[in-house]
C-alpha cells in the first residue's frame, strides 16, 4: 500500500473530510468543511501548504454547507436554504455554482419513525432538475447518518445489500437497513395502521410482520448493555442484538397513526413500545 503525504496541520475537531478522486490522479483534492464555521480547508497530494478559504461571503447570511458528497471528481453540498451547489477550484480557490434552487421536500428524509415516507431522487445534470426513482440499482447502496453526511458504494464489492439505503445513528453503534424495513412495512401496513379501535387486528400483523424479519422476540425480550470490564464478545452480541431491537421498533412504530407516533416515538427499546 502506497503511502500519500498530506502537509502537517492541526485538524480541527469538528470537521467533514471528502476525497474527490484516487489519491495518486493528479487532479485529486482532500477537502474539510468545518461543520460548525463557514470554512473550507483543502489541498492536493503532494502540495506542501492548506488552503483555507471562508466561503461565507458566497452564501446567504447564516447560511453554511451541509451534507457533502462527491460524484465523477466533483464536490457536491447542499447549504442550509436547501439549494444544491457544486464546488469547483479555480486559480487556486473553490468557486461555487448553484445547481438547483428548489430542492425535493424528502430528497433525503430519514426520521425514524416515518421509514415508509422515504423518497430518493436522482439529479438530472442536463436539465438540472431533481427526477424521482424507484431504486438505487441492484448494486448501489447509499449510507447515511444522523448528522447528514452520506456515501455510496458498490454493494457486491462492499458485502452489503444492494438497492439498500443503511442508516447509522448519531453514536455510530448501529446500522439499519432502512430501504428494507420500508419495503416490507409498504406492503403489510400500507392499509391500516394502529388507531385506537383495531388494536388486535394491528397486533397480529406485527407479530406476523417480525417474525418474517426474524424479530418476533424482540417484542418480550430486552438485553441489557453490558459493562466495560466483560468480554469483547458480550459487547459484540449487545451491538447486534441492539440493531436489530431498532429495526423492530422502526418497524412498530412505523406502522402507527400520526397522532400516536408522538405518544410512543421516545421509548427505547421494541419491548418497551
Amino acid at each position: 500500500m502506497e503511502k500519500i503525504n498530506l502537509p502537517p496541520w492541526k485538524l480541527p475537531v469538528v470537521q467533514t473530510c471528502v476525497i474527490t478522486s484516487s489519491p495518486t490522479d493528479p487532479n485529486c483534492i482532500v477537502a474539510f468543511l468545518d461543520n460548525e464555521e463557514p470554512y473550507i480547508t483543502f489541498c492536493r497530494p503532494g502540495e506542501d501548504r492548506w488552503v483555507e478559504q471562508d466561503y461565507g461571503t458566497s452564501l446567504y447570511e447564516d447560511d453554511m454547507l451541509h451534507a457533502v458528497t462527491v460524484c465523477k471528481g466533483s464536490i457536491y453540498v447542499l447549504t442550509s436554504r436547501g439549494e444544491l451547489v457544486r464546488l469547483e477550484v479555480w486559480d487556486g480557490i473553490f468557486v461555487m455554482n448553484k445547481l438547483v434552487a428548489d430542492i425535493p421536500p424528502k430528497v433525503l428524509d430519514i426520521a425514524a419513525c416515518k421509514v415508509e415516507d422515504i423518497q430518493v431522487y436522482q439529479m438530472d445534470f442536463s436539465k438540472e432538475e431533481w427526477v424521482r426513482v424507484d431504486s438505487l440499482g441492484e448494486d448501489r447502496a447509499f449510507f447515511v447518518n444522523g448528522f447528514g453526511n452520506t456515501a455510496s458504494c458498490s454493494a457486491s464489492e462492499s458485502g452489503v445489500e444492494g438497492n439498500s439505503i443503511y442508516f447509522i445513528d448519531r453514536d455510530y453503534r448501529s446500522l439499519v437497513n432502512i430501504m428494507a424495513t420500508k419495503n416490507v412495512i409498504a406492503d403489510l401496513v400500507k392499509g391500516e395502521k394502529l388507531n385506537r379501535d383495531n388494536y388486535d387486528v394491528w397486533h397480529k400483523k406485527m407479530k406476523f410482520m417480525l417474525n418474517e424479519q426474524e424479530l418476533k422476540e424482540h417484542l418480550t425480550k430486552e438485553m441489557v448493555a453490558p459493562t466495560e470490564a466483560q468480554p469483547l464478545r458480550d459487547h459484540t452480541a449487545y451491538q447486534k442484538w441492539n440493531q436489530k431491537d431498532r429495526s423492530a421498533r422502526y418497524t412498530l412504530l412505523s406502522s402507527l397513526q400520526n397522532d400516536l407516533i408522538g405518544q410512543y416515538d421516545e421509548l427505547p427499546t421494541c419491548k418497551a413500545l
